[in-house]
């Protein structure tokens, strides 16, 4: 299973692990899952490499934080303030989501590309005790994966 924020440079990657996956084992069982803000775009590239891989979308919430803005500003932020808390209830209601789809389809490792939707399907994962990978092309991990990376199988970096 693949988990990736939707937008090209996270399905881009996934695809050219599928491709390998796919090599390697052509009877693998691939799902993969994005959030619902890059839905199409994520669906479009993943079935121009193979339309019998389904897409779910997965809700989850983002963290907004600007490193330009103090914390002490950020905090009345109204706006901002208001969308994190929203998120948070969003983040907990992909977990559950996350967890039931798990459940259900128990796969044997996850890879998780990165971006906000990762979080809720890899918390869910370490509950259920499911291996996963990690992988962060950037050269500085992204808060997902910094969050992700300490209960991680393997990390996976495009940079050193």
């Amino acid at each position: 299973m693949a988990v990736g924020g939707g937008s090209g440079g996270h399905v881009t990657p996934v695809v050219a692990v599928l491709k390998e996956l796919y090599k390697r084992n052509p009877k693998a069982e691939i799902r993969f899952w994005c959030d619902y803000k890059f839905a199409s775009h994520a669906k479009a590239l993943i079935h121009a490499f193979n339309d019998q891989i389904p897409v779910t979308r997965i809700v989850s919430g983002k963290l907004r934080r600007y490193h330009h803005v103090s914390m002490l500003r950020q905090l009345f932020w109204g706006k901002t303030v208001l969308l994190n808390i929203r998120d948070l209830f969003l983040l907990n209601i992909g977990v559950i989501q996350s967890l039931a789809l798990l459940i259900k389809w128990r796969p044997d490792v996850i890879f998780l590309k990165g971006g906000y939707v990762c979080l809720p399907v890899g918390i869910s994962a370490k509950m259920l005790k499911i291996p996963y990978v990690i992988h962060d092309s950037d050269a500085h991990p992204g808060l997902t994966n910094r969050i992700l990376g300490r209960w991680a199988n393997k990390i996976a970096t495009g940079a050193p």
